[in-house]
């Protein structure tokens, strides 16, 4: 590896404006990245990380490209990624337990920043988190267009939580159903209160749509009681009880990738989409749950890729 000629605290927050993740940061932002980052350079062929290392920096690469090789069931999948991009974000911030190995394809320049210095200034500076959970919701629903055959359903209530719910619900009752919610586990209570507090479950009668594809995204929907199902433009799947819909695409950048049509009388708790964001704000931890949350599904968007081009051999 060699330091790249990139001296200037300008070039290179230059550097990191032409990352796609980093797209529409202010400069003050820009620039404090690039006063935490270091220069490296990778020779066509040189490991960038081995299979399984622990992820301790994250490689912002401007030119070359990368081979990302995932290894299923003893054979290997690899795929290029090409500049501008991004290599360790979403495996450091799932906390993924074995993550692949990168090695340079080309002559690659990359400007690396530290895990711990990247997460530091998370806290700090809210408008990062923002934009990286934008960015992390654009990357699942392009990943649900490309993959629809490996579409499966969105998790809910274990056998135990599968009850009958009350005809009416009040607050203790609502958190109580909430926080066996698989998306929700683990949230504070205070901040889960705050989240459902304001919203009274809504009655969705069999056949009527929750949202179609191509509406504006307002809000998040936990199902209290019974079943929805995609309208199936990007494979099918369905959400019963305990399941939050809409969770992958609150914080995304365009409109509606696909409806949900309840197939059953149904009830649900909103979740709007400004306050899940003020909270993201002022509750770090639960911007970085989320966060794990989004790259989890980007990692599992990955992993199927990687399975796919493996069984089409």
């Amino acid at each position: 590896m060699a330091r790249l000629p990139l001296v200037s605290p300008l070039d290179r927050a230059l550097f990191l404006k032409a990352q796609p993740y980093f797209e529409g940061l202010p400069p003050n932002l820009l620039a404090l990245l690039a006063s935490h980052s270091e220069e490296m350079f990778f020779p066509a062929g040189a490991t960038v990380r081995r299979a399984g290392a622990a992820i301790d920096t994250v490689h912002f690469f401007g030119s070359g490209a990368l081979a990302v090789e995932h290894t299923i069931d003893g054979r290997t999948a690899s795929f290029e990624v090409t500049a501008p991009g991004a290599i360790g974000l979403a495996d450091h911030f799932a906390q993924t337990p074995a993550p692949p190995a990168i090695r340079a394809r080309y002559d690659t320049h990359c400007l690396t920043l530290s895990t711990v210095d990247l997460d530091q200034i998370l806290e700090d500076h809210f408008p990062l988190m923002h934009q990286f959970a934008r960015a992390s919701c654009d990357a699942v629903v392009d990943a649900r267009k490309a993959l629809a055959e490996f579409r499966t359903d969105e998790p809910g209530f274990g056998a135990s939580d599968l009850i009958d719910t009350p005809a009416t619900l009040d607050l203790v009752q609502r958190l109580a159903r909430a926080r066996r919610a698989p998306f929700l586990q683990g949230t504070n209570l205070t901040l889960l209160a705050e989240l459902i507090r304001l919203d009274e479950p809504e009655r969705i009668a069999t056949g009527e749509a929750l949202w179609r594809e191509g509406d504006p995204i307002d809000r998040m929907a936990l199902i209290l009681d019974g079943r929805f199902r995609t309208e199936g433009n990007f494979g099918v799947a369905h959400a019963g009880a305990g399941a939050t819909i809409g969770a992958w695409e609150i914080a995304a950048t365009g409109s509606r990738f696909e409806g949900w049509v309840a197939e059953a009388p149904s009830r649900i708790l909103s979740i709007e989409r400004e306050l899940f964001v003020d909270l993201l704000e002022d509750h770090f931890e639960f911007g970085q749950a989320y966060l794990r949350r989004l790259s989890a599904q980007v990692a599992l968007g990955v992993r199927a890729r990687a399975r796919r081009m493996i069984e089409g051999e």
